[in-house]
């Protein structure tokens, strides 16, 4: 039966069917039926393979820019053939065939740059394996300049300042190459620093508040803010009760997950931080140029511990962290709560049994 519809071009040689039979039987139908069926089977094929390769591209990272280049294409043509199967016109094939070389084109060029993006992450780590020497050679003769003093203490009742002097030096330079690392990973200049807790004790010897101050900070913000730590440490500016973050991970009552992570302070609700009111009040505040809403120089931000976790194995109870590791940036949204968070970690834990015995020894 032919049907034409209102309406349609000239030439038109539509068909109509009374039931599935006649249109399979039919010599043009029966056909088009007969095509449609494998070229469903084949995008079905397609798409199953593709998936194959991507389990592929996860096992083996060798071939991961060929394997994912090979889904997203077998995933393109497999919903090309049947969009031209379902609706075979000349203008439809056309316009499907130039949608498809193009789409496959860009996948292969944002695969050479995800891949290639990859790859320079992983050489940037590479490049780095020589500051983390750095810095295990630098963590050792600290240890051992600080044994050195617990020797001598039984001796002399306090450090002489060339031995304090070298060793915040060594603090420096070891926080230098953290500083250097992260700034490769990230792309934009970050900052290190130690801060300690100091208690402040009233004259029956009752600790009434805890305070921050800077033990050491990379070369270049030792240079910018070594100032403005003397002052904030000699006014007792820096009281932990008023920053958030340090709070946070001192504080036993309020969760936490071992770090502090910011990806724009300027935008935490309730954030408490001692150095936001001093950059106001103090009369030449290099950051004003910035944002007349937010004085900090930077805006993401990680913190970590640097404490003895709990351990039974060791009879090792909860314990208070000595102080705290902390990494900022002026950039919104440098770190990852991934590598980043992981890396950063690891150099708290480390630092942990200098901080020990840097508290023994000069405290």
């Amino acid at each position: 039966m032919n049907c034409k519809p209102v309406g349609a071009q000239p030439g038109w040689n539509g068909i109509c069917c009374q039931g599935i039979e006649d249109c399979v039987n039919h010599p043009h139908t029966g056909a088009l039926h007969r095509r449609i069926a494998p070229g469903f089977v084949f995008a079905a094929g397609s798409m199953l393979n593709t998936l194959s390769l991507f389990w592929t591209r996860i096992r083996y990272p060798l071939g991961a820019m060929v394997a994912w280049v090979a889904t997203l294409v077998g995933l393109v043509s497999g919903s090309a053939t049947i969009i031209l199967l379902v609706w075979d016109t000349g203008g439809m094939r056309e316009l499907v065939q130039a949608a498809t070389l193009s789409s496959i084109t860009i996948i292969a060029f944002i695969a050479l740059a995800v891949q290639n993006f990859r790859r320079t992450y992983a050489d940037t780590f590479v490049r780095n394996i020589g500051e983390l020497t750095r810095a295990a050679e630098i963590q050792r003769k600290i240890n051992t300049l600080l044994e050195n003093l617990i020797e001598q203490g039984e001796e002399e009742s306090k450090p002489q300042k060339k031995d304090t002097d070298r060793i915040m030096h060594l603090f420096r330079e070891l926080l230098t190459i953290y500083a250097t690392i992260y700034s490769s990973i990230t792309g934009t200049r970050c900052r290190f620093c130690i801060k300690l807790i100091r208690p402040s004790d009233d004259q029956t010897g009752a600790v009434q508040e805890f305070y921050l101050y800077s033990l050491a900070r990379d070369a270049a913000s030792f240079e910018e803010e070594k100032q403005h730590d003397r002052i904030r440490d000699q006014k007792s500016i820096d009281a932990l009760r008023n920053n958030t973050d340090f709070l946070k991970l001192w504080d036993p009552s309020q969760p936490s997950e071992n770090y502090f992570i910011s990806d724009d302070l300027s935008k935490e609700h309730g954030y408490k931080n001692t150095s936001i009111h001093y950059r106001q009040n103090i009369q030449s505040n290099p950051n004003s140029q910035n944002s007349t809403k937010w004085s900090l120089w930077y805006r993401s931000t990680i913190v970590w511990p640097i404490r003895q976790d709990a351990d039974a194995l060791l009879g090792i109870e909860d314990t208070m962290p000595h102080g705290f590791l902390a990494v900022d940036s002026r950039v919104p949204n440098t770190f990852d709560r991934g590598t980043h968070v992981a890396l950063g970690r690891t150099f708290a834990i480390s630092l942990y049994p200098l901080i020990d015995l840097y508290t023994r020894v000069l405290e």
